[in-house]
């Protein structure tokens, strides 16, 4: 065993560790209530892992190794979804199969088809396919073609598919489920709406309530052991993550042909893509141009082309402060995101302890609740009892602007470690010798080429903050509202016809983000050949 296959282990062997020191701390240290709580969490995570892993994966594998019809249509779709926040696509399985849901009142139940456990893991699980798709698809596209040319010599193209890259795509999957696990035990939106208690819920419901916030975060000790079990089922999980030196040059992927199956197994995988955006879509629409209230049979079965315009397009006038409040904090929690993020990953761009604070920091703001951070900022605030910092915090997006920084920080560092990997270090040390300073290497060489990659990280990181909920919900100053939570707040009075539009708009803005990342990937994928040739030229 060489050397690093020893440190490797030794790490694997350490989270394992903490795993297991963490765990049975938090089961000792609790009362039943907690550990029902946080077995509630990790229900919720499990059968919204078991609807979106198995068909995420398969889409990861028919989108990118096979020669499936529309694949490229599917990927913008998949990706315009990705953007779409969990408020946007609670919202709209509400306006559908919610208690006041068009098929609900349509059909006469007493009881919405999407209720309780069986709504919310619906709907984190249809919201989680999206990820699962990327994560398993980047796993796919990072394996190395060589082994899989090398079986071809010898085996036939199916037979190298199903021996080969399949069972290389397991560590894809777990990073998947880890990511399903964390997200959903973090969130508060749709647990809330259809009154499942969890963990984060748990928290926010407390507080709303008026708890003390000792009360409200179920107390320092397990909420301390929970974070740590999960940091080290975090740290366990990136063991199995590729080295950093196959994330940047993406070679083409060998693709498979289906013959004469492509368009039997195409339509199930279009089925699963209806499924997944086009009834969301179509839930908003209905409610956006019903006429009438929605509370009665007769009048939820009328539709209008007229009043679905009409909502459509007052909606940004209407609800303009929020897009406002909005914009800001998610634009101002960008900028801090990546002012921490390229510093860490440029320190950590070389390995070995350089890069522990920057996993460390990734790490450790990935696995706590979105409410957790609001509360421990409301904590500060009053432990420290400056009356400049009450101002602050009272009159200012200050507060809801470091909360949303510090949720959003793992997503802008991934993306920006990213591109700081494919800065060689031939090039660093030949800027070095000829003088240059930091600051001019840091820029010429890392932000300016990579600007088109950056900037796709900018993007996501502001869509993220935008569509995030748990996070600035119980930090936003009075009078200041945003999308996600006037959604949130509307919500809970039945899908109504502003509530629809206000849907239909957000996730417009979110397509359109995507769009633009998807233009912007496109762009840097053609020059990416040409960054490695041009970037000593483009310092000098």
């Amino acid at each position: 065993m060489t050397w690093s296959s020893r440190v490797n282990w030794r790490y694997c062997l350490g989270a394992g560790l903490l795993l297991m020191i963490a765990g049975g701390g938090f089961y000792l240290g609790t009362d039943p209530r907690t550990r029902w709580l946080a077995l509630s969490s990790f229900r919720l995570a499990l059968g919204a892992s078991a609807l979106s892993l198995p068909l995420g994966a398969l889409l990861a594998i028919l989108l990118v190794r096979t020669d499936l019809p529309g694949r490229r249509l599917a990927c913008l779709v998949l990706a315009g979804m990705l953007l779409v926040p969990l408020f946007v696509q609670a919202t709209a399985w509400d306006a559908g199969f919610g208690r006041l849901g068009w098929y609900t009142v349509g059909t006469g139940l007493n009881r919405p088809p999407l209720h309780s456990w069986l709504g919310a893991v619906w709907i984190h699980g249809v919201a989680a396919i999206p990820w699962v798709t990327l994560i398993v698809g980047t796993g796919l596209r990072l394996m190395d073609p060589e082994l899989e040319d090398q079986a071809l010599l010898d085996a036939t193209p199916r037979a190298v598919l199903l021996k080969i890259t399949l069972p290389r795509t397991a560590n894809a999957v777990a990073v998947a489920g880890c990511w399903i696990l964390v997200t959903t035990s973090g969130e508060m939106t749709v647990t809330d709406l259809l009154g499942v208690r969890t963990y984060a819920e748990e928290i926010y419901t407390g507080f709303a309530l008026g708890s003390s916030l000792g009360e409200a975060s179920l107390g320092f000790g397990p909420v301390a052991s929970l974070l740590v079990c999960l940091l080290g089922f975090v740290l366990l999980v990136t063991f199995w993550l590729p080295s950093p030196g196959n994330w940047v040059i993406l070679r083409p992927a060998r693709v498979f042909p289906l013959g004469y199956w492509r368009w039997v197994v195409g339509l199930p995988v279009w089925g699963v893509l209806c499924v997944v955006a086009g009834i969301p879509f179509a839930n908003l629409c209905y409610k956006a141009g019903a006429i009438g209230p929605g509370s009665s049979v007769d009048a939820v079965r009328d539709w209008s082309v007229v009043q679905f315009m009409r909502v459509v397009l007052q909606t940004p006038a209407k609800f303009s402060s929020d897009f406002f409040w909005t914009f800001a904090i998610s634009g101002s929690a960008t900028l801090i995101c990546f002012s921490i993020a390229l510093p860490l990953a440029w320190l950590g761009r070389r390995g070995g302890w350089r890069c522990v604070p920057a996993l460390l920091v990734a790490a450790v703001t990935m696995v706590i609740p979105g409410p957790l951070i609001g509360l421990w900022s409301i904590w500060c605030v009053e432990q420290i009892n400056l009356q400049p910092l009450f101002w602050l915090y009272d009159k200012t997006i200050l507060a809801p602007v470091i909360c949303l920084a510090i949720r959003c920080l793992p997503m802008c560092l991934l993306l920006t470690w990213i591109h700081v990997q494919a800065v060689a270090q031939v090039l660093i040390d030949q800027a070095v010798l000829e003088g240059a300073s930091r600051g001019r290497i840091f820029w010429h060489l890392l932000v300016w080429p990579s600007r088109a990659g950056l900037g796709v990280a900018a993007l996501v990181t502001f869509a993220m903050g935008m569509g995030d909920l748990a996070t600035t919900i119980l930090v936003l100053p009075p009078g200041v509202s945003t999308v996600a939570f006037r959604v949130f707040d509307l919500v809970h009075y039945g899908v109504r016809y502003e509530l629809a539009g206000l849907g239909l708009t957000s996730g417009l803005c979110f397509v359109c983000l995507g769009a633009v990342i998807w233009q912007l990937a496109l762009w840097r994928r053609i020059r990416i050949g040409h960054v490695g040739t041009d970037r000593m030229g483009e310092y000098r």
